[in-house]
This record gives structure tokens, C-alpha cells and sequence, in this order.
């Protein structure tokens, strides 16, 4: 089962130098699994009337990042290319600025209809992870990434002015005493069917 990890903040979260991780969680089991990164910018929504601006704000931010890593390829010749996968180009998801209107009619319509909108739109970020890994130690692994240790994962956040508090990581623990390294097959699936776009290649 995928289970969404639980942050524990020890420090206010800021962009910028000093835009430092936990120390860490203690709901990460240490045992082999999957786990993926995704961008979340609706933490600490709240979805009273009073904070409704401050829904629009946060999904014009999401539509204005783009995580997506350009690729490279020579012709061989005298050409080089570099093709990066469009995000979505605005600061309204993409959308045109009709359906744009019409969702913040919706939006401002009721406490409920913000709420499920958000809820849907989480189901959908949580298929569409920016990153996917795999660890033979869940706890340990996810260690190294905020240590800065054999992964430069937080270095692409701040170049990007992504605050660590937007970020939601989810795993899933893959039990290996029927097969050793499993987890990596389960690894090179997940990152094969859904592309993340800073994992720099599958496997």
C-alpha cells in the first residue's frame, strides 16, 4: 500500500540558502521499496473563504513550474538538439481563459467544491511524480537525499525556488525475502510507465 509520508517541521521552510530539510521523520520504515518525490504547493491550504485568493495564488504557482529536464541529442553532423516536454505554459494549468474563469467559479462557490477539487488534483499529482527511486533501505535512503549525500535532488529543488515544505514523498515497501534487488524491477516499472521528470534515467 502507498502511504504518504508525515512531515515533522523543525524550522520555518523559506526559498533560497536557507531553505533547509528536516532532520527527519520517524514514520519511514527501514526496509526495501519504491518511493516517489511530487510537487505540492497546497500543504498548509486551508479550505475556508477567508483563504481563497490564496487557492488561486497557489494554483497559479503550480501552473507556472516546470520540472522537466531537457534532453540532448547529437545529428551526428554539424547539429545538436536539446527537446524539453512543455509544462504548462501558464499560470492556469494550461487551460484556456475560459475554463480557467469557469474553474474559479467553481472554486468560490463552496467550501466543499475546493475541497474536491483539491482532492482530485492530489490523486493526480501523486501520479505524476517529478522523481522515483528505490532504496534496499527506505529510511536510509531517503536520509541521503536530505543530506545531500550521493544526491544533488535538493540542489534541482532550490535552482527551481521550490520550497522542501511543497514537496509530498510517498513509498511503498517492497518485501524481498522471495526475491533479492526485486525492488529494483518495481523501480524501473514505475519510472518507465510514469517518466518522472528529474529521475535522470530508468533503472
Amino acid at each position: 500500500m502507498l502511504k504518504e509520508v508525515n512531515w515533522s517541521v523543525n524550522r520555518s521552510y523559506k526559498t533560497g540558502s536557507d531553505n533547509e530539510p528536516l532532520q527527519f521523520y520517524n514514520d519511514i520504515p527501514s526496509k526495501p521499496g519504491v518511493y516517489s518525490w511530487s510537487f505540492w504547493p497546497f500543504r498548509e491550504f486551508h479550505v475556508n473563504d477567508s483563504n481563497f485568493d490564496e487557492l488561486v495564488r497557489l494554483v497559479k504557482k503550480f501552473g507556472e513550474i516546470n520540472l522537466n529536464q531537457p534532453e540532448n541529442a547529437n545529428t551526428g553532423y554539424k547539429f545538436s538538439v536539446s527537446v524539453v516536454e512543455q509544462g504548462l505554459n501558464n499560470n492556469m494549468l494550461g487551460l484556456s481563459e475560459k475554463k480557467f474563469e469557469l474553474l474559479i467559479r467553481y472554486l468560490q462557490r463552496s467550501e466543499n467544491n475546493r475541497k474536491y477539487f483539491l482532492d482530485f488534483f492530489k490523486k493526480i499529482i501523486l501520479n505524476k511524480p517529478f522523481y522515483v527511486g528505490k532504496a534496499d533501505n527506505l529510511n536510509e535512503r531517503l536520509r541521503q537525499h536530505f543530506n545531500r549525500n550521493n544526491s544533488d535532488l535538493l540542489n534541482q529543488l532550490e535552482n527551481r525556488k521550490i520550497n522542501f515544505s511543497d514537496i509530498l514523498i510517498n513509498f511503498e515497501v517492497i518485501e524481498e525475502h522471495l526475491e533479492s534487488n526485486i525492488n529494483s524491477v518495481f523501480e524501473e516499472i514505475t519510472q518507465r510507465i510514469l517518466k518522472p521528470a528529474l529521475t535522470k534515467r530508468p533503472g
